[in-house]
């Protein structure tokens, strides 16, 4: 029914845009690529069924395919600012260092060392602050599957950036 949909449009729109905003950082490509989500699930809407998975979980991972999917025709970078609050937070999870700068810039090193569904996972935790269940309803994994993964991607970025701050320290010390 075109009419529920719509009320359906209405109520997850802003947040659907938000998401793929904060992703590409342009706003005609957002609005493209949002209405791209809404369109597939128009049309898959009959394929959609509750099995205990919220519709907005359902339309956040058609989001994340749209944008993983633009990012890799466009060969384009994934914009990670450092403005960003999840950012902060995940520099908190991660170490607490005195040298601001060297951190932030080996956290965004590490960042980009990720794979897509790490990156996504790492995004919906720290940047849209989502809590584990609903990580693991968009990703279609267990809530205990979407913590042990997190967990596994902060012990590795953990341990990348320690040996990176190490490394930059010694040469830094050098000069």
């Amino acid at each position: 029914d075109p009419r529920r949909f719509e009320v359906l449009y209405r109520r997850y729109h802003p947040e659907i845009y938000r998401y793929i905003y904060h992703k590409v950082r342009d706003e005609e490509q957002a609005g493209d690529l949002t209405s791209q989500v809404f369109i597939k699930a128009l049309s898959k809407l009959k394929k959609y069924q509750h099995r205990g998975l919220p519709f907005s979980a359902w339309l956040f991972r058609i989001a994340i395919n749209e944008v993983n999917q633009y990012f890799r025709q466009n060969k384009r970078t994934r914009f990670l600012t450092l403005e960003d609050a999840g950012l902060e937070q995940l520099q908190e999870t991660l170490d607490d260092t005195s040298d601001r700068e060297l951190m932030l810039e080996t956290l965004r090193d590490t960042l980009t060392g990720l794979s897509d569904a790490e990156v996504t996972l790492i995004d919906l935790r720290f940047f849209e602050n989502r809590p584990f269940k609903e990580i693991g309803d968009i990703l279609g994994i267990t809530e205990a599957n979407a913590k042990a993964k997190t967990y596994r991607i902060m012990k590795r970025m953990r341990t990348r950036m320690e040996n990176k701050m190490h490394h930059e320290q010694k040469i830094g010390h050098r000069h």
